[in-house]
Order: C-alpha cells, then structure tokens, then sequence
C-alpha cells in the first residue's frame, strides 16, 4: 500500500517508481504543491538554491525551469566533481524532482520576438534519455513564453517520452507560449490522454483569460470520466493526475489572490497546485506557505515544512 504523498518522509523521495509517486499525489486529496525555480538564475538566499528554498516552504514537487540535461547545473548547489545536480538536491529535500522540456515547433510564428533555447531544454529522444540518466522524476511538456511550443507538438512529445523515459511525464502549457493557438481545449486533452500522458497541467482558474471555473470544469470531467472506467480506475498506471497551473507570474499576486486560486482549484478536482517562478526565478515562499495552509491547513503544512 502507497502511502499519501501528503505523509511522505524525506527518505520516500528517493528512487520512487512513478506509479506508486502518482498513486500517492491522487490518495493525497489535492493537497499537493508543484514548485517552480529557474535553476539557471543565480541563488537569491544566500547560497541555496531555490529548490530548497521551495521545498522547506512545503512543496512536494520541484519543478526545474531552464534545465539543461546536457549542461547540467543548478545555481546555488554546490556538487562534487562529476556528481549530477540531480542526485545532491535530491540528497537535501525531501521532494520529487522534475523539468521543463519544450516540444518546439518552428514552423510556427510566435506573437512578437522568438527565443530560441537549447538542444539540452527541447523535448527530444536525446533529452528524454539524458533526464532518465540523470535520475529525474518527472518531465513536463510545456513552454516558456515566446518558445514556438504548440499543443500538437507536446502530443508528439508525450509519445517519444514513452519510450524513453521511465518516470512520470505531464504535459500542458500554462499559458500561450506566444503562438496564436488556444492554451488547451478539450480536443487537446483527449489526445494527451490517448497518447499516454500521466498527467495533464491546465492553467488554473483566473491566470489566463476565458479559464474560469466554469470554462475549466468540462476540461476536468473529461479526465475524470477516463479514469472512472473500470479498466482505468484501480490500474494507477493508467490514470491521469491534474495539475492547476499559476504560471502567468499570478503566482506572485497577493495572498489572497494565492487562496481563491488554491481553493477554486481544489474545488473543481485538482490533484496539484502549481506555484511558477515569477519571483526573480523562485516561486514565492509566502505564496507557497498561503497555498499550503489554504489547502491542506497548518497541521499538515507546518507537518510538510518540518520533514522538509
């Protein structure tokens, strides 16, 4: 039996299959924080990188912005020679440990100036089995803004991590990636399903224009229909988590702003909350700490912080 995530221990973190860590985040009631960090940005506190900063405020997922699995480095860890970043933060939090890879598309035209990324940030066969190496958790398949990322490539991209990646995988933009597409339809989130995703992220209500509770609910029952077939419902390798996305820099609103996206999030069926990394490439500790409460209550907040 698998225990909630909500009551993992650090030492649960470490080499999890990803069937029994989703079977965890779903028994744990959508009480469950993703923390976003652009490891790339020099450390803000001191030497510590924001991954632990996040971590010790109560997320459970940490989640790697800018990482590049060719030239891996995460800004204020410090590492052994030849040891993977991976490994260390993993060895000081008590977390699950994800990235970012982007499905490209550059047969697109973004809304204004394009950025290109590097090969070790693209969702690619290499980068997939680079991440395996590496020993990450979980990639997710989105995009940053103006990267040319479409839903149409993540679907592609759900079904070449497949093959070679052995940890979760979760797709889903949080906002326009700078294309002219909507952020996600009800189309889109069938195909993800189909092609394999282990979870879907959707933008959390009231982040992007035209996702309220309302407009997000159809969404979420499609999702919840799939994994209430009897052939889906008691095998957790082939259910789908969902995952509420605060990631158009809302994630560094006011508290209070923070609990009616929490709580409106949890209400509608979310398994887990995302906090992005608008906070000079952190997620904001005081978001993550009102979200925490808001959610989970300070018994299992203050529970998470200290074991963290």
């Amino acid at each position: 039996m698998t225990k909630r995530l909500l009551d993992w221990q650090r030492t649960d973190y470490l080499d999890v299959p990803g069937t029994q860590a989703k079977q965890a985040i779903i028994a744990s009631e959508g009480r469950v924080i993703m923390a976003e960090t652009v490891s790339s940005f020099p450390a803000m506190y001191g030497g510590i990188s924001g991954a632990q900063v996040d971590a010790s405020f109560g997320a459970q997922l940490i989640l790697l912005n800018t990482f590049d699995v060719f030239h891996p480095e995460i800004k204020g860890l410090p590492t052994a020679p030849a040891e993977s970043p991976v490994a260390a933060l993993k060895a000081k939090v008590g977390a699950l440990v994800g990235i970012n890879l982007e499905p490209v598309d550059e047969t697109v035209q973004t809304f204004d100036e394009q950025f290109a990324i590097a090969k070790g940030r693209q969702a690619t066969s290499e980068t997939f089995a680079a991440a395996e190496a590496l020993g990450i958790d979980y990639v997710l398949l989105t995009g940053n803004p103006k990267t040319q990322v479409t839903n149409q490539k993540i679907s592609a991209a759900i079904k070449v991590a497949k093959q070679a990646f052995h940890g979760l995988i979760f797709a889903g933009k949080m906002h326009s990636s700078g294309v002219d597409e909507p952020v996600i339809t009800a189309a889109d989130v069938e195909e993800f399903i189909n092609a394999g995703a282990d979870g879907i992220l959707l933008p959390a209500p009231y982040t992007v224009p035209g996702y309220s509770p309302e407009t997000l609910a159809p969404l979420l029952k499609i999702i919840a229909d799939w994994n209430s077939r009897p052939e889906v419902h008691h095998d957790y390798q082939q259910r789908v988590v969902t995952i509420a996305a605060n990631g158009t820099s809302q994630d560094s609103a006011d508290l209070a702003t923070i609990r009616q996206i929490g709580l409106s999030s949890k209400a509608l069926g979310f398994d887990v909350q995302h906090v992005g990394d608008s906070l000079g490439g952190l997620a904001d500790p005081e978001a993550i700490y009102a979200l925490g409460v808001a959610i989970r209550g300070k018994r299992h907040q203050v529970q998470i912080m200290a074991r963290h």
